[in-house]
């Protein structure tokens, strides 16, 4: 019976172990496409929806390479916090859309520009100055372009 015990043992002890399994491949990286965004403001005189001309001329720069069919083009109007809630969403739209109205004479494609307003309800800056109010007298033009 030893005799047994000691061939069990020493053919246990002779076989070789499993391989160990080959590393899985790593994958490839994911391909995200880039896409390039950027803002620009544009500010506004109190009570006023007119596009100011040196902005005007800063926003064909900045969106002059950005004209092209697959650009999307959002467009926010603001306002301060002097008047009522609805004159200043009023005001915002006017703004917002005398920004769309100078952008497609620019050539950006009108099916292409989306345009929102906000009035008051979203301030850049919320203090009661002069300063304050002039950075909330605002359009916004986002443009993202895959």
């Amino acid at each position: 019976m030893k005799r047994f015990i000691f061939a069990t043992v020493l053919f246990a002890s002779c076989t070789t172990p499993a391989p160990t399994p080959a590393p899985s491949p790593t994958p490839a990286p994911e391909v995200v496409p880039v896409i390039k965004t950027g803002t620009m403001t544009l500010l506004f005189d109190f009570n006023k929806s007119v596009v100011k001309k040196d902005q005007a001329e800063a926003a064909i720069k900045a969106l002059n390479a950005e004209r092209k069919k697959d650009t999307v083009v959002q467009v926010s109007g603001f306002a301060d916090v002097r008047g009522t809630d609805e004159y200043n969403m009023v005001l915002s739209q006017h703004r917002a859309e005398a920004v769309v109205k100078y952008l497609t004479k620019l050539g950006v494609n009108t099916s292409n520009l989306k345009a929102d307003w906000f009035g008051e309800s979203v301030l850049a800056d919320a203090g009661h100055t002069e300063a304050a109010h002039a950075k909330n007298r605002r359009v916004e033009v986002t443009y993202q372009k895959p």
